[in-house]
C-alpha cells in the first residue's frame, strides 16, 4: 500500500492522533522554555545573593576593584607530580605541539595553583563543602574540588589538607588556598615562579558591567575557570532540554511531511521517506539523542572529565584547527560567523565525514554521527554556571541543528532498506542507484537546515552569548 498517497482516507483514531501530536509538540516546547527559564532565575539569583559563586581569580595585574583580597599565586611544584604512563606522555607532547604548555587541559598539565591569602579575608566556613579551616603558620591549606593531591611538597615540607572548598566558590577548582604568614609570604618570595595577584567574590558578575572588557584583558591574567551550578540547576536545565528536543523534533517532522506533498523540487525524494519509514525514523532520533543526553548525565558524574573536554574544545577554537571559526565569532561580523559555522557542520562534518565515507562503507556515518553526538553530550551538560541562561535560546541552535544530523543518519541508514529490497527483487545496482539518489536529495536539505542553523546561531551567539 502507498502511504504517501494524500487522498487516503484516515480513519477516526488516526485522526485523533494527529491531532493530539503539534499541540502535544507544542507544550513540550513551551514546557522545555519554562524549565530552563527556571532553572537560569534561580542560579541567577543564588549568584547574586552569594558573591562567592561567582568569585574572580587573576594571577597578576591591577585589580580594577578597591575591596580585592590579595593573594600570592605560585603553581605546583613538578615535584609534586606523579610519574606519567608511558601513552600519556606521549599525547602530552603531541597535545603540546598543536596547543602550547598553557592551553593543555588535564590530564596532560598540572594546573593546581597555590594561593595564599590573609586568613582573616576569607570566610572559611561559608566557601568550605567539609572539613575545617586551615590554622595559619600550621602547614595547612583546603583544596579546590578537581585537585587531585591530599597533600604536597613545598621547599622540603609537607603540606596537609584539611578541608575541600564548595564546589560552586569561583577560581579555586584547582587551588590550594593557604592562610598567610610572614615566613610564608617570604618563602613564596623567593620562589621566581611566584605572582601576585588577588580574589575578587562577584567578580565575573562585575566583569559584564564593564564597557571595555579587552582593555582589562591587556593587562589582567584572570582564571576563566568554570564554576559549577548546583544539582538542582542541572536537573531542570536537562529536563528542559530533553523537553525541547522532544517538542522540536515532532514539529520539524510533521513539517517536513507537510512539505513532502508541496511542489519542492529535488527535495521531495528525500521528504517522501520521512513518512515511508517512521519507525526507522523514530529510532534514529531514540539513538541519536540517547546518547546525547545520557553522556550529559555520565558527564554530571564525572566533572573533572567534562572539565578537561570542554577545556580542549575551547583551545582547539581559541589555537588548534578550529581557530578560524572562533576568530570569525570574535569578529563580530554575524554573516562571517555564519559562513564558517556553515562550512564545518555541513561542508566538513556532514559532506565529508557522514555522507561520503558511507558510499564506500554503509553506515559508516550513522557511527560517526553517533560518536559526534556523545562527545558533544559530554561537553555541553549544563553543570557549569552560566549554561542555564545560555541554553534559553541556545537550545534553538541544539534542536535545529542535531535534527539536521539525525535526518542525515537517517538518509544513510536507508541505504539497507534499499538494499534489501533490491536483493529480493534482484536488481542490486538499481538500489543502490535509487539510495545515491535519495541520499542527494538528502544532502540538498540537511544543507538547507545547517544554513538556518548556522545564521541562527551565528545572530545569537554575537548579539545575546557575548561571543
Amino acid at each position: 500500500m502507498n502511504t504517501e498517497n494524500s487522498s487516503q482516507p484516515i480513519i477516526p483514531h488516526q485522526r485523533r492522533s494527529r491531532s493530539i501530536v503539534i499541540p502535544g509538540a507544542i507544550l513540550a516546547l513551551a514546557a522545555g522554555f519554562i524549565l530552563l527559564f527556571a532553572a537560569s532565575g534561580v542560579e541567577y539569583i543564588r549568584m547574586v545573593q552569594d558573591p562567592w559563586r561567582t568569585a574572580l581569580v587573576a594571577t597578576e595585574g591591577p585589580a580594577p576593584w578597591e575591596d580585592v583580597i590579595p593573594a600570592l599565586i605560585r603553581p605546583l611544584p613538578p615535584e609534586n607530580e606523579p610519574p606519567m604512563p608511558a601513552w600519556l606522555r606521549l599525547m602530552a607532547e603531541e597535545a603540546e605541539k598543536e596547543l602550547g604548555e598553557e592551553g593543555l587541559p588535564l590530564p596532560f598539565a598540572p594546573r593546581e595553583r597555590i594561593v595564599l591569602v590573609d586568613s582573616d579575608a576569607i570566610p572559611w566556613d561559608h566557601i568550605l563543602a567539609e572539613g575545617r579551616a586551615p590554622e595559619p603558620g600550621a602547614r595547612e591549606y583546603v583544596s579546590g574540588t578537581f585537585t587531585r593531591f591530599d597533600s604536597f611538597e613545598l621547599d622540603g615540607e609537607t603540606f596537609e589538607s584539611t578541608g575541600v572548598i564548595r564546589s560552586d566558590v569561583g577560581g579555586l577548582n584547582y587551588g590550594f588556598l593557604l592562610p598567610a604568614t610572614d615566613p610564608l609570604r617570604e618563602q613564596f618570595g623567593d620562589a621566581g615562579e611566584m605572582t601576585e595577584g588577588w580574589i575578587a567574590p562577584g567578580g565575573l558578575l562585575r566583569l559584564e558591567e564593564m564597557d571595555d572588557l579587552a582593555a582589562f584583558l591587556e593587562d589582567v591574567v584572570p582564571l576563566m575557570e568554570r564554576t559549577q551550578t548546583s544539582a538542582g540547576v542541572f536537573t531542570l536545565t536537562w529536563l528542559g532540554l530533553v523537553a525541547m528536543a522532544v517538542g522540536g523534533s515532532v514539529l520539524q517532522i510533521r513539517l517536513f511531511m507537510w512539505l513532502a506533498n508541496k511542489p519542492v523540487g529535488p527535495l521531495r525524494p528525500f521528504l517522501r521517506t520521512l513518512g515511508r519509514y517512521p519507525r526507522l525514523l523514530v529510532a534514529m532520533h531514540v539513538a541519536h539523542y540517547g546518547a546525547f543526553f545520557v553522556l550529559m548525565l555520565v558527564a554530571a558524574a564525572f566533572p573533572a572529565v567534562n572539565f578537561a573536554i570542554t577545556q580542549t574544545i575551547d583551545a582547539a577554537f581559541a589555537e588548534g584547527d578550529l581557530a578560524y571559526i572562533g576568530d570569525a565569532y570574535a569578529s563580530g561580523n554575524v554573516m562571517t560567523a555564519a559562513g564558517v559555522t556553515f562550512w564545518h557542520n555541513y561542508a566538513v562534518a556532514t559532506l565529508g565525514f557522514s555522507f561520503a565515507p558511507s558510499l564506500i562503507i554503509p553506515g559508516i556515518g550513522i557511527l560517526k554521527n553517533l560518536a559526534s553526538f556523545s562527545i558533544v553530550g559530554l561537553g555541553m551538560a549544563p553543570m557549569w554556571q552560566g549554561l542555564a541562561g545560555l541554553y534559553t535560546f541556545h537550545s534553538i541552535t541544539m534542536i535545529l541543528e542535531l535534527e539536521a544530523y539525525i535526518l542525515a543518519s537517517f538518509a544513510i541508514a536507508l541505504f539497507f532498506v534499499y538494499m534489501f529490497r533490491a536483493i529480493k527483487a534482484e536488481r542490486l545496482f538499481f538500489g543502490y542507484a535509487a539510495w545515491a539518489k535519495m541520499l542527494g536529495s538528502a544532502a540538498l536539505f540537511v544543507g538547507l537546515q545547517l544554513l538556518i542553523a548556522a545564521f541562527y546561531e551565528a545572530l545569537t551567539l554575537i548579539h545575546l552569548g557575548g561571543a
